[in-house]
């Protein structure tokens, strides 16, 4: 199953995205009058305050964050359903769904306005690379020059509850070989993350 290759019917939009004597206590050396004390913090109530500031950093942060929702189009019908076996299972699937759709909720997050929400609707995905079997034995995938990885997706951008954008597109990436490697090696979903940061903050991204 492949939707047919449609041009994006977004419309335009502008960018927006002198050191003091250590505190003396009870029973120990007065200080020499004039002398400074100075109190020092013990290291679990100094963890403690660095904790609690980050929390208010990331609820400060997730307030301010978009969402996206996320839905496959007959997934069973994918090119590919399995990122590690050349036969698609039931779980395989769950798990390819699951790592792209968290994918780009982190990147709602990270590029969405407060007000604004996006749903995407995923249709065939094609993972980069190709099993092949004649070749190697066991569950290989080959990644090669003309194997890049292709998603079809349907969006709808909404800001403070008003339509803005729509489009249907075919997502690719000719060059997933060096975009990649941004991400670790042992991640099998490397090159599919690679091509969806691009996409999506050349689509989304807020910028001043």
């Amino acid at each position: 199953m492949r939707w047919p290759r449609v041009a994006s019917t977004t419309p335009a939009r502008p960018w927006r995205a002198a050191r003091g004597e250590p505190l003396l206590r009870d029973g120990t050396a007065q200080p020499s009058p004039g002398s400074k004390t100075i109190r020092k913090e013990s290291p679990m109530r100094t963890e403690r305050i660095v904790l609690v500031g980050l929390g208010l950093l990331m609820a400060g942060v997730l307030a301010h964050a978009g969402e996206v929702s996320v839905t496959f189009f007959e997934p069973e019908k994918s090119t590919d359903g399995s990122s590690i076996t050349p036969y698609a299972t039931q779980k395989s699937r769950a798990e390819v769904q699951r790592e792209l759709e968290r994918h780009l909720q982190r990147l709602g997050r990270r590029h969405l306005a407060a007000d604004e929400s996006l749903a995407v609707e995923v249709g065939d995905v094609d993972l980069a690379g190709r099993y092949e079997p004649f070749r190697f034995r066991g569950s290989v995938r080959v990644v090669r020059d003309i194997t890049w990885p292709r998603m079809g997706v349907r969006y709808t951008l909404s800001r403070a509850g008003q339509v803005v954008a729509t489009g249907q597109e075919q997502v690719s990436d000719m060059n997933y070989l060096w975009t990649g490697q941004r991400y670790s090696g042992t991640d099998p979903f490397r090159y599919e993350k690679a091509m969806l940061d691009d996409w999506f903050e050349k689509r989304f991204a807020a910028k001043p």
